[in-house]
């Protein structure tokens, strides 16, 4: 094999392997990206370094929120989180505004493929039933129903 030969092979498998790696890295949510569904009401804070993420719900009529929950830390593994537990949720009232922790069994799951999260939540002592969702990455919010 010629010498030009070996560098143009080299150069091969250098690209192929930068390759490879960019869509590797693709793959996986983006860290200290948020990803946002607004049917239902989901937010997922991807933490620094990857490893973890904090979650927000909310469940209500489109005027006005009935109750809504945020997350401790949880451990994000393989791109996947669950939170199946018994919890506080705040229950919101609107006239007059007022808002009461009430002990609640809060599922909220999630599996990153294909650059969004798709999962399912449910807000329990709500009047809202579990649901799916995709969330999206976005600066601004407003994932997509799903």
């Amino acid at each position: 094999m010629g010498k030009q030969m070996r560098l143009i092979t080299a150069g091969l498998v250098l690209a192929l392997t930068a390759g490879g790696s960019v869509a590797w890295a693709a793959a996986k949510p983006k860290a200290n990206g948020t990803y946002f569904s607004t049917s239902p009401s989901v937010e997922i804070s991807v933490q620094k370094g990857g490893k973890s993420v904090t979650l927000y719900t909310s469940c209500g009529p489109s005027t006005a929120i009935s109750a809504y929950w945020d997350s401790p830390k949880l451990p994000l593994r393989d791109g996947a989180f669950s939170f199946d537990k018994q919890t506080t949720v705040n229950k919101v009232q609107n006239s007059p505004f007022s808002t009461t922790p009430v002990k609640a069994t809060v599922l909220f799951t999630g599996k990153f493929a294909g650059g969004k999260f798709k999962g399912k939540v449910h807000l329990g002592g709500s009047t809202c039933g579990e649901a799916s969702y995709t969330a999206h990455l976005s600066s601004h919010g407003g994932g997509q129903a799903g």
